[in-house]
């Protein structure tokens, strides 16, 4: 079947474009179409279902039919777009997760090895000293929680033999925090990333709403 063959719009009347044929003089006329004509006819017909012609007639001139199916493909364009940066952000959601496990697993293990040294004899005084700071900043805990672990294996040598349980410790918690800075920056980046994508999507959705 050829392609794009048929009659050029607008069609003119039957006859002009058709081979007529009147087999019955009392009846209706009829019409041969070109296999190129007739092809295009049908499409036409069948993407048409339920529509009235005289409303078909009334849309003769004004395009709507071919700006809806650019206007369609533009859509479906932006739907796949979409679909495929929800793809991505779900993987960032799921690997937040995972790190966010991993995370929660080490606190889990810190909270316990604390429990054990609160309740040494000697040694519970200073962590129950960290608990009455409720109200600090974010910043001042950073900056005192980077001094307490940089401070955990100070003045240990040889005749302490604690020393590689503190040390095991103090490793422990550089990477509980390097894990935790490099979660929250990935989840700033992401977050900046989400602002721009909608910035986009609202840009790319001012035409159709104008």
């Amino acid at each position: 079947m050829s392609e794009n063959k048929h009659t050029p719009e607008p069609w003119p009347v039957f006859s002009d474009i058709a081979t007529t044929l009147t087999p019955d003089p009392e009846g209706a006329p009829a019409a041969i179409l070109s296999w190129d004509d007739y092809i295009r006819a049908r499409a036409c017909v069948n993407a048409c279902p339920g529509i009235e012609t005289q409303d078909l007639e009334a849309l003769r001139g004004t395009s709507i039919l071919a700006k809806a199916n650019a206007s369609f493909d533009t859509v479906q364009k932006q739907r796949d777009e979409l679909l495929a940066d929800r793809d991505t952000w779900k993987a960032r959601a799921e690997f937040s997760y995972q790190q966010r496990d991993v995370l929660e697993g080490r606190a889990s293990l810190a909270e316990a090895q604390r429990e054990r040294l609160t309740d040494a004899p000697g040694l519970g005084a200073g962590f129950k000293e960290i608990e009455m700071a409720e109200n600090m900043s974010l910043a001042d805990q950073a900056v005192q929680a980077l001094a307490m672990v940089k401070a955990m294996d100070e003045n240990l040598n040889m005749e302490h033999p604690e020393r590689h349980a503190i040390r095991n410790m103090q490793r422990i918690a550089k990477q509980v925090i390097e894990a935790g800075l490099r979660s929250a920056t990935d989840l700033a980046w992401q977050a900046q990333d989400l602002r721009e994508m909608a910035r986009q999507i609202e840009a790319a959705d001012k035409p159709h709403n104008a």
